[in-house]
């Protein structure tokens, strides 16, 4: 006959408010046998024997783990054993955290009766307070044999020698044969918690790559439908030009030139080069997305000239602190020359001591003129800074010069 001591682990309190960065903590509780002798002279450099440590299952995300697991360990001496309990947080990746230990002796224990304790254990971090509850029980332990000679028998009773070396032999395979059990429970928890989490990692991927093909589908659509309106918006700008163009032809077909006068007039109406009074409106609308300097916004605005002319150089106002200001301003250009004139448009952050300049663009008014449109749309670059926004329209001095006025947004 043998002794042993069985630990049934029931709970943890006290786990309410510890984390683990952003989650819940993964609480286990490993327990360690061994002299009192052996956890003294060890001291924090302790290291138990394989077959003198148990633990309990983890418990994933919680902070009120209920274990009720019962462990057994052979029992030599109660005066001279003692126990040692570690709470520790599973971490996949680093080491596993200790939150708390409790190191309990035997010589009180009563053989036979089981006993239910709560201790408070001694907390890695002192601010949190760490509660075990646990019962042991100090037993017999009877191999088959025992338990066999133990029957009554019609038959003469037979005189079994049990030598102290067979004893030890048939705790220590009970013993293996319950860790050997307690250790394919273990593999086999392991295993469905490792399954669960690659499961739950796949899902989490397959939804996020149908996310990402489901935006993806949804900007080439909205793609698709931008270039079906600008080809719409082209083909309806031609068809009016066309229009305003066969309307010319027959009035010009039907018109009595009779006089000298009249001819140099058409002459002039065929070549807006000739023409000393064009002119052309800049309408400033807005800017998107400007990057201002390291502790405030931009305070934009808007310069424009025509050849370093100081007479026909404008200025909009100045938005304070606006990464998206409006100013939807006009300003208007006379041209004298259509071949070598063009406008500079910059845009500044308006600062106490230098001004920073965000973007400037180069404009040629021959370009303008020879569109079929009088009024565009413009979209400026501000560098990596953000985007500007303008219209700019001409008109022929030419009062029989006719054009269809659409707007055109060039992207």
């Amino acid at each position: 006959m043998n002794s042993v001591i069985q630990i049934t682990i029931h709970t943890c309190g006290g786990l309410e408010k510890m984390r683990d960065f952003f989650s819940k903590i993964d609480p286990y509780v490993q327990i360690i046998i061994d002299t009192k002798e052996a956890f003294e002279k060890g001291g924090k450099k302790y290291k138990a024997p394989k077959e003198n440590i148990k633990r309990t299952t983890t418990k994933k995300k919680s902070t009120n783990p209920q274990w009720n697991e019962t462990f057994s360990f052979p029992l030599t001496n109660a005066q001279q054993n003692a126990i040692r309990f570690k709470l520790f947080d599973k971490d996949l990746i680093t080491k596993d955290d200790v939150l708390g230990t409790l190191d309990i002796t035997l010589e009180n224990l009563v053989k036979n009766k089981p006993e239910k304790f709560e201790k408070e254990m001694i907390p890695t971090k002192k601010k949190n307070k760490i509660t075990l509850h646990y019962t042991l029980e100090w037993k017999d332990y009877y191999t088959k044999e025992e338990e066999d000679s133990k029957l009554p028998t019609l038959d003469e009773p037979e005189t079994v020698i049990i030598t102290p070396k067979k004893k030890e032999a048939e705790v220590k395979t009970t013993i293996n044969a319950k860790a050997k059990v307690e250790a394919e429970t273990k593999a086999k928890k392991e295993a469905e918690a490792k399954a669960e989490a690659e499961a739950e990692a796949k899902k989490e991927a397959e939804a996020k790559a149908k996310a990402e093909a489901e935006a993806k589908a949804k900007a080439e659509a909205e793609a698709k439908a931008k270039k079906e309106a600008e080809a719409k918006s082209k083909a309806e700008a031609k068809a009016k030009i066309a229009i305003a163009g066969d309307n010319t032809k027959v009035e010009k077909k039907t018109e009595v030139k009779t006089t000298s006068d009249n001819t140099k007039k058409a002459k002039k109406r065929k070549s807006p080069d000739s023409q000393p009074n064009n002119t052309v409106v800049v309408k400033v609308l807005k800017a998107t997305n400007i990057k201002g300097d390291l502790l405030s916004k931009a305070d934009v605005y808007v310069k424009l000239s025509l050849d370093k002319d100081k007479k026909q150089t404008f200025k909009t106002k100045t938005i304070k602190s606006n990464s998206n200001p409006e100013w939807n301003e006009s300003f208007t250009f006379q041209i004298s020359n259509i071949d070598k004139q063009s406008i500079t448009i910059q845009s500044f952050d308006d600062d106490m001591f230098k001004d920073d300049k965000l973007s400037s663009d180069v404009i040629q008014i021959k370009d303008l003129l020879s569109s079929n449109n009088t009024i565009i749309q413009k979209q400026l670059g501000v560098g990596k800074k953000g985007l500007l926004f303008i219209d700019l329209s001409t008109k022929l001095t030419d009062p029989n010069a006719t054009k269809e006025e659409t707007t055109t947004p060039l992207s």
